[in-house]
This record gives structure tokens, sequence and C-alpha cells, in this order.
């Protein structure tokens, strides 16, 4: 149930270190530049699609379903670049890589809802993006050696790992299982939409989520700061420090309550992009990235735990599915957001706003009411098949 996190981080730290050998093998230049970005880039379409389908599939097909169904898709859509060479047939299987992506995600997270109570899944939901921070690093480290030993298709193989956690699960994930309480504040509506206020709140922060990773190199190398290895340290340095304190996150929930927690992680992530805004050096930049991975690897969880706290488990696939859709929306929308302000504020200017706005939110909502910001009582739990 915790697994999912490391299948997402697979998706894009797999093929990084290989895209030049990828651009070389279709052609070079700029078409073929063109084609390994679009081969990185498309599962990102898969992702918003699966999150508006897994949902529904989860909702009427049950979780346990459509996690295996998803493992096994993962596996092959993922390793087929290790004989696909039609560029259309490998962009439709990242795209495939993608939506399953998605769907394990989903129904990991339902099934997690499903087994746990409040705290004790917070706890886990924090463990479980640590979990998929460490895999992210280690696949990414792992995946150019492999290249270089045996070519560019063979990282592709990394996306098997799947089929590991299908062998597992098939034998330790029940047909029916006893149901973790459902809160009596939770949303019995028929429609997960009642949520929309957490949505537009998750794509928001979604834009402020993945600046430091799309943007940062730019403002580096507009001090100057062109260097691979100064560059891969300063943005490392948000990672790890969102990997540290993920595995935290149930313990800091507990103590502080969820309105506390969204005003920790809003200022953290404010006050980060603000201090990566008037960086100048790679000290100030590494500073300010690291404070921003704070609120970030504080936001991924609490985002989920509120869902699967504020929803029955009628509507909660839907809800998760809209839940991701708006996280990978959100990322889409951030160099959309940053193109069209560079020219008036300058891409210093940009994260120092957008980082002022985010903390300032983060400080209202002391004295506003937020309406997602409900803790959840206990409840009776209930028996259902997953």
């Amino acid at each position: 149930m915790m697994s999912d996190a490391f299948m997402m981080a697979l998706v894009f730290t797999v093929l990084p270190p290989v895209l030049p050998m990828i651009s070389d093998h279709f052609g070079g230049g700029s078409q073929g530049r063109f084609v390994a970005q679009m081969i990185m880039t498309m599962p990102s379409l898969g992702l918003i699609a699966g999150g508006l389908a897994s949902g529904w599939l989860v909702d009427r097909w049950g979780a346990r379903g459509v996690l295996f169904a998803a493992l096994i898709a993962f596996a092959a859509f993922g390793s087929a670049g290790l004989y696909l060479d039609d560029v259309t047939s490998l962009l439709a299987s990242r795209f495939g890589v993608g939506f399953a992506s998605t769907s394990i995600t989903t129904a990991a997270a339902w099934l997690l809802g499903a087994t746990y109570d409040t705290d004790t899944r917070a706890r886990l939901l924090g463990y479980r993006a640590a979990l998929g921070s460490v895999g992210g690093v280690i696949s990414l480290l792992l995946a150019g050696p492999v290249a270089e030993a045996a070519g560019w298709r063979m990282p592709f193989s990394f996306y098997f790992v799947s089929l590991a956690i299908f062998g597992v699960a098939l034998f330790c994930i029940p047909a029916r299982r006893a149901m973790a309480p459902v809160p009596p504040s939770a949303i019995a509506a028929g429609s997960p939409l009642a949520l929309w206020p957490l949505y537009v709140l998750t794509v928001a922060m979604s834009i402020i989520l993945i600046a430091s990773a799309t943007q940062l190199s730019f403002l580096l190398a507009e001090e100057g700061i062109v260097r691979p290895s100064t560059q891969s340290w300063v943005i490392g340095t948000g990672s790890a420090a969102s990997m540290a304190i993920s595995g935290f996150y149930g313990a800091i929930r507990l103590r502080l309550g969820v309105r506390n927690t969204f005003v920790l992680l809003m200022v953290l992530m404010g006050l980060g992009n603000v201090a990566i805004g008037f960086a100048h050096s790679p000290g100030l930049a590494a500073f300010g990235a690291g404070v921003a991975g704070l609120g970030s690897g504080i936001a991924l969880p609490y985002l989920c735990t509120l869902v699967l706290d504020q929803t029955t488990p009628e509507i909660r696939g839907r809800a998760l599915g809209l839940l991701y859709s708006s996280m990978f929306f959100g990322d889409f929308l951030n160099p959309i957001v940053f193109q069209g302000l560079i020219p008036f504020l300058g891409i210093h200017g940009v994260f120092v706003l957008l980082g002022a706005i985010v903390a300032a939110s983060g400080v209202l909502a002391l004295w506003t009411r937020q309406p997602w910001a409900r803790e959840a009582p206990r409840a009776i739990p209930q028996e259902r098949g997953v």
C-alpha cells in the first residue's frame, strides 16, 4: 500500500540520464531532442487521464482488482522501451505507464484509507512519501551506470519491479477485509465534487510545489551557475529535505492538528521560494530549496490524508482520482504561469511573488475557516469488499 509512491517516482527518474542517448538514437539534432523530450513528458498526460478514470474504476470494480491490473499494465507499458522502436508506439506506451501509475496510486491509497484509522494512515502516508523519494533517488543513480553498461534501452527494465509488487499484493490483499472507521463528518453525498475547494487548493499548491524542480535550474543559469554538479546538489537539497520530513508527517499532524499543519507547510513553501527569489549564490538557493522542500514534504501526504478523512468508501476512489489529476494539472500549469510572469518580473521576481502569496495564505489561514481543515473524529468500522 506504500509502494505506489516508488512506482510514481520511476515514471520520471528512469529516463533523465539516458535522454541524450535516446536523442542520438532517433536522429540527434533538434528532431532527436524533441523526440526524447516527448518520451520523457508524455506520461504527464497519462497521469492526468489516469487520475480522472482510475477513481471511477476503483469505485466500480474495487481497489484490489484495479491495483492488480494496473501493476501488470505498468510493467507492460513501462518495459516497452526494451523492444519498441517506433516513435508513435513508444509515445503511446509512455502515456500508458502514466495512466497505470495513477491507477496504482489511487487504488493503493484507497486500500490504505480503508485499512487504517486516521492517525495511523497519516503516519503511513508520510512514510510512503519518504519511500517514494528514496526509490526515486536510487533509480536515478542506477539508470546512468546501467545505460552505460548495457545501452539506453536497459533502464526500461526497471519497470518490471511492479511484477514483484504484484506477487506480494496477490497474497497479501484479501478479497474482503474489515474497514477502518469512517468519520461521521465524512462526505456521504453521491459526488466527490463536494470537495472542490480542496481540488482548487491542490492545483494552486502544485504550481509552487514543483517550482524548484522545473524553474530553479534556469534561475541558477541566469546567475552564471551552470555546472551540472552544482545545480544537482542545489536542487537535490530540496528533495533531501522533503524526504527527511515526510517520515515525520504523522507526528507533526498529530501534534499540530489539521489547521496548524496547513499553516506550517504553506509558510515553509512560501518562505523557501522567497529565499530562492533573492538568491544570487548556490548557498542561498540551496537554503531556499531546502526550506521549500520541508513544506512540500508535508504537503503531499497532507492532501491525501484530507481526502481519506473526509470521504466515505463509496466515493473515495473518485475523490482520490480527482486529487491526483489536480496535482498533475498544477504541475502542467507551472511553466505556463512562470513564462507568463517572467517578462514582467524576471524569474527572481516570480519566485518572490508566488512565495509571498503562499506564505501570506498560510498566515491568513490562522484567522479564517478553511473548508478542507476539518478534524476527522472516529466512527464504527465496517465490512466491505475491496
